[in-house]
């Protein structure tokens, strides 16, 4: 059993709810609690936190502090201090300097345009030292259910990707050409294409190499919280 899936089965005891209860009270989607308890999901992405900890009756600091701690193995760190020895105030503190980059419609379905810095979001613990990442709301649906419009989500053009990261991937047609950027599930790339994944609906995306600029990856939720 996973540490996530151990720490909801025993919170939905404590409180005699069940996952479909917990779903509908949290505002989350059909079977989003039920794939935790099943085993099936393993991580929870920081946009769904607050929902989760409504789902579940702890406050977001609460939630917080028990998803810093699900990774017995490591002992996640503010600025080199342990979460534990932390006043949850002090994640208030943190500072509101992640740029948030607007998104708008491309030329090509399912695509989307970055259209410059639309605002700022608090830095999550985990990040408090990484460079360069950003923030944007999803757009579209090619990635529901893991990704729903609207979400925020944290990414980074630094750290490569691996076989199953989210990554958000740049593609250039031609010189000039305004630069096009799309949500997907990372596969792999063979030198001549990139191939990833999309979810609904459920297919592979291939991506010429020469016309890929930038490959950026989504930060899960135990990177940004330092587990």
């Amino acid at each position: 059993m996973s540490t996530l899936q151990h720490l909801v089965i025993e919170r939905l005891r404590e409180i005699g709810r069940g996952p479909g209860t917990a779903e509908r009270i949290g505002g989350l989607g059909k079977n989003y609690v039920s794939d935790i308890v099943r085993g099936e999901k393993q991580d929870v992405r920081s946009a769904y936190l607050p929902r989760l900890a409504k789902a579940l009756d702890w406050t977001i600091d609460e939630i917080r502090a028990r998803m810093a701690g699900l990774n017995s193995d490591v002992t996640p760190h503010i600025a080199g201090r342990s979460v534990t020895e932390i006043d949850p105030h002090l994640l208030e503190t943190l500072p509101i300097d992640v740029p948030v980059v607007g998104v708008a419609a491309a030329s090509v379905a399912g695509a989307f345009i970055v259209d410059g810095i639309i605002d700022r979001v608090r830095r999550p613990p985990g990040l408090i030292h990484a460079k360069n990442i950003y923030a944007l709301y999803v757009r579209g649906e090619s990635m529901v259910p893991r990704f729903r419009p609207g979400e925020l989500i944290f990414v980074s053009p630094d750290r490569p990707p691996a076989a199953g990261d989210d990554v958000v991937i740049q593609t250039k047609n031609h010189e000039g050409a305004q630069i096009e950027s799309w949500l997907k599930e990372y596969i792999r790339s063979d030198g001549s294409r990139f191939i990833t994944k999309q979810l609904n609906p459920s297919g592979t995306i291939e991506f010429i190499s020469s016309q890929v600029v930038g490959v950026h990856r989504v930060l899960t939720t135990r990177e940004m919280f330092g587990a």
